[in-house]
């Protein structure tokens, strides 16, 4: 993957972020999968940042993206289960609340050997 560039700088920053629902419950099949991959990459998309693969299972998601130095992982991770969460509740009312996100996610800076290989392995490991 090449280096991307802004005004001061050249980057290659990738994050591998794992996002789990609470207490594993398989709530993010059929139609709200569907929602959370199209929005997921609107999000990406508006916000600026790369999405590299995106693999959503029932119980968890994995996101491979690249973001410019001055954002945090973190902030990238909290933006989108914060905007998903109000986005999937609004459209099915009839999910439970307390079964979405658990408080705890998993992000993982990717380095340029495992660049290559990431998106096949994030599909092996799920």
């Amino acid at each position: 993957m090449k280096n991307k560039r802004t005004k001061h700088s050249a980057y290659n920053l990738n994050y591998h972020i794992v996002f789990v629902t609470k207490y594993r419950h398989q709530v993010l099949k059929d139609k709200i999968q569907d929602c959370v991959k199209i929005r997921m990459q609107e999000l990406c998309k508006e916000y600026g940042w790369e999405m590299l693969a995106l693999e959503v299972m029932p119980d968890h998601i994995h996101l491979f993206v690249s973001a410019e130095p001055k954002i945090a992982p973190l902030a990238i991770a909290t933006t989108l289960k914060s905007i998903l969460t109000v986005d999937i509740f609004k459209k099915f009312k009839t999910l439970k609340s307390k079964y979405f996100w658990d408080q705890v996610c998993s992000v993982e800076g990717v380095t340029m050997d495992q660049q290559a290989q990431f998106p096949q392995q994030l599909l092996n490991n799920t």
